[in-house]
Order: C-alpha cells, then structure tokens, then sequence
C-alpha cells in the first residue's frame, strides 16, 4: 500500500500543485461535485482535475469498488476481531426494517402509555445516558434536527461519569415523568453502569419500590441478558447486532433517541437521506463519488503534504456538535500504526480533529490559521437555505467562502505582520438545508469516508484496541483504590502516579 501512495508521478503532481497553486486564482475547472441534497466544493487544494485522475486510478488500483461490494453484502471482516461489520448492510436489509419496526413499536408504546409495567404518568422528559458512538451520533443528529421536534419530549443527554452531569440533568424534573434510556452495546461500559447504579438510588429513595423504579428503565444495547441481569425489564430494551462497531451504530437501534425526538415521519426521511447517500457510494463511479473524492483528498493532504492537522468548521449553529461526532470517526476509526495484519507501517494515519462553529471559529483560533506556522487542513460545512433569518445566513455564508479563500490563497503585504500565508487546504461541504434528509445525507458521507480512507491506508477502521487498553488498565487502579481504607486513598493515588503499567 505504501508504495502505491508514493507513486513517482502523484509525488511530481504534489510537488507540482503545490509550486504553481497560487496561479490558480482564476482558474476555470472549479472541482465541485453534487449529490442528492449535498454539494462539495474541492478547488482549494493543492490539486488539479489531472491529479485526481491519478488519484482515481489509485482508487481502481486497490479494487475499491470490491470492498465496497464486500460492505454491502456484509462479507467485508474486521480481522482483529474475527467479526464481519455490519452496519451498512442491516441498514440496508430487512433485518434493518425489523429494528425500525421494533424502535415504532417502542415509541407508541411510550407515547401511549401502554407499555407493561410503565408509569401510568404521561412521559415528558427523556434522559439519555450512553458515551462515545452511543452517544455522539445521536446526540449530534438530535441538536442538528431541534426545528423538527414533534416537542412531544424534553430531551437531554449524558455521557460523563461524574454524576454531577446526571444531577444537572435531572434538576427541577419530575421524576414520575422522566424515563433513562442507558445505550451501551455491551452493557458493561463502566460510565454506563455508575450512571444506572446512581440513578437507581435516586428513584428508590423517591418511590420506594424496586418495580416502581424499573419502570423508569430502558435500554439499548447489543447483550439482552446483561441488561436485564443489571435491573432492566426484557419489554423496556432494543436491541442491535454486536456486529455493528459502536461509532458506527447512528442508523442502529441506538437511533431510537432521534426517533423519540422527530417523530415517525420525518424519521423515515432523516433515514431516506442516509439510504440515498449509501446508495451514491455503492453505485456512483470513482470520479464523481463524494465520499471517495473526500477520501482522497484527506489522504492527498496528509500523506503527500505532511498536513496532520484537520479543523471541522460548521457555519451553523444546529450543526455545533458534527465536530465531536467527525473528530471520534475519523480518530478513533484510523488513529492506527498497523494495518490490518497487525504490521507496523511507515505513513501517517488520521489527522489530529478539532474545530468550532463559525464564525466563533474566527474569533478564537483562525489567527493561528491565517497567520501561524503550521499548514491545516479544513472542511467549511455551509447550509445554502437555512430558511432562518435572511441577514443571519447571508453573513454566514459569506464569511464561510471568504474564510476559505483566505485559508488556501492568502493575502501578500509588504509588510510581514500583515501577511496573510495561505496553503492551508479547504473543502466547502453544502447541504441543502439543516433538514432530516440532508443530515442524513451528511452522516453517511463520512461514514463512508473514513471507510475509504482505511481502505487505502490498509488498516482496520472497526477495532479500538488502544480504547480497549485503557479501560483494562482504569479497572485495575479503580480495583486498588476501592479495596483502600478511607484513610488510606489518598497513599493509594500517589502510589498510583508513579505505577508505569
């Protein structure tokens, strides 16, 4: 795979694209490319349409279209776990329809009032509890789609394991009308289960009753018999395929919270966006597929022009929390040194992910950007109707194409603090609008992303094992300090800060 990435003539392009880049101010080949309700806008990289052939061919050359084949059909493995991933074909299946039934079934249930043994108050608010994929997805989709609330639920989510978060959370609720939704693919996620031990004490010192307490319950999660091993009734909890990795799991079971939050209806169309852009990925050819022009063009970046740093700006305050759920996708699915034979390799992987929304971001670190020492690497995700307040999006948007072309071409003075460097590369991501349809479109195209991107780097994007590890380790100093005297904890953390493993 090295070899292939460092191709003598992709290196006399890289080479070549970033000497004549700044004579490309007027050029006449904009790279824009238009899908369904999403638009991406690439022309200000270090490349032209002669380079990309060559990244296409590269893209041909590793048989893309045979893995994505493979993921479609569910026969693409995840080697380091002896598993198959699962995710895009479930959705894609009647398997998939299945979930979707069970989670409507679900939420006329609660809706109703009819579920067995359920509170006969009617629910208004709704907790939930979950930490990396079970949560930031989610969380991510809910914040995006607010002007689409049925405003059937108060809904607020959780993650820490300090439970101060929880008791922010809860605050001047009333319990009798509150339901906990613990999403947790396992069911043994060590911030999950503090979180229902914690709130299980609150509801019994309220109610009195472990079976009132009960009704409160719910769960998603891949492992039934646990969940209901910690306290969970069997009728109160979804369910979704181990198979599908945690980051990956939005369009799960764990899509019930999204569902809770927009309704039915414009459920099926956030879940039609994401079916639509699937559908691009598999059948679109390589020069006019989005995921896969992203794909490259990250990997043009970073392995051809060292840029290591990537900053997610979202010029849409509905869209703050895309840069928390892009920053665990991308890292944690290729933050890794081996491929998929567990030999090291010798090229850079994922790219440090941060960002801020616009124009906030222009306010705390784009001096850095505009005028620091190191190249960066951005995407400007833009909303071309908003169908907000028309003052407001027009200054959105314009600052958004005016912060880009900024970033890539900057701006020559004759004196140096006034220089404006440039070279910093930009993609403009257009959505429709900030709609069900259009984020969904959204979700999958960087799902799909991150996919390729692995593909060409020869590594497994499905496993954690560095998350995994750390975890282990947690659990063994928790065990030391637990067993501890009171008196005596606070020896046992210093002991602990000079343990190495």
């Amino acid at each position: 795979m090295d070899d292939k990435l460092l191709d003598k003539n992709l290196i006399i392009s890289a080479v070549d694209n970033k000497l004549n880049h700044k004579n490309r101010k007027s050029q006449k080949d904009n790279l824009i490319y238009k899908n369904d309700h999403i638009t991406i806008d690439v022309s200000r990289n270090f490349i032209d349409k002669q380079t990309l052939s060559r990244l296409f061919k590269l893209l041909k050359d590793i048989e893309i279209k045979k893995e994505i084949t493979k993921l479609f059909s569910n026969k693409f493995k995840s080697k380091s776990e002896n598993k198959y991933v699962s995710h895009i074909f479930l959705r894609n299946s009647q398997q998939g329809e299945k979930t979707i039934d069970d989670m409507y079934n679900m939420y006329d249930s609660i809706r109703k009032n009819s579920l067995k043994n359920f509170t006969t108050r009617k629910i208004k608010n709704i907790i939930h509890i979950g930490i990396g994929g079970s949560n930031l997805g989610p969380k991510f989709v809910c914040n995006a789609l607010k002007d689409y609330s049925t405003k059937d639920f108060n809904i607020n989510f959780v993650s820490s394991s300090d439970t101060k978060e929880l008791d922010d959370a809860i605050k001047n609720l009333d319990l009798e009308e509150t339901i906990f939704i613990f999403s947790s693919k396992s069911f043994v996620t060590k911030e999950i289960l503090i979180n229902l031990d914690y709130i299980k004490k609150i509801l019994k010192s309220k109610f009195a009753s472990s079976e009132i307490v009960s009704r409160h319950l719910f769960a998603i999660t891949s492992d039934k018999s646990t969940a209901i091993k910690k306290g969970i009734d069997a009728n109160k909890i979804l369910i979704f395929s181990k198979n599908i990795p945690g980051r990956f799991s939005v369009t799960s079971a764990l899509s019930f919270i999204i569902l809770l939050q927009i309704g039915k209806a414009n459920f099926k169309k956030f879940y039609k966006g994401i079916i639509k852009m699937d559908n691009h990925f598999k059948r679109t050819k390589v020069s006019n597929n989005i995921p896969m022009i992203l794909a490259i063009i990250s990997i043009w970046n970073i392995n051809f022009f060292s840029i290591r740093n990537f900053c997610v700006c979202p010029y849409n305050y509905r869209l703050k929390d895309a840069i928390e759920y892009i920053q665990q996708i991308e890292m944690e699915s290729n933050g890794k040194s081996s491929d998929i034979y567990s030999n090291e390799i010798n090229i850079d992987t994922s790219p440090i992910v941060f960002g801020q929304a616009g124009t906030d971001c222009q306010h705390s670190f784009f001096q850095m950007i505009h005028q620091g020492s190191q190249d960066i690497a951005l995407d400007f995700i833009g909303v071309i109707d908003s169908n907000d307040n028309k003052v407001s999006s027009n200054f959105l948007i314009s600052n958004l194409i005016a912060q880009a072309n900024l970033c890539f071409y900057g701006k020559g003075s004759q004196k140096n603090n006034k220089k404006i460097r440039g070279n910093n590369p930009s993609n403009i991501i257009l959505m429709n609008s900030v709609d069900p349809h259009s984020v969904g479109n959204l979700i999958s195209m960087y799902e799909h992303k991150i996919f390729v991107e692995g593909i060409l780097w020869n590594i497994n994007s499905f496993d954690q094992w560095g998350v995994e590890e750390g975890k282990l380790l947690a659990s063994k100093f928790i065990n030391k300090i637990n067993q501890s005297n009171r008196k005596d904890t606070d020896k046992i953390i210093l002991q602990l800060l000079k343990t190495k493993f």
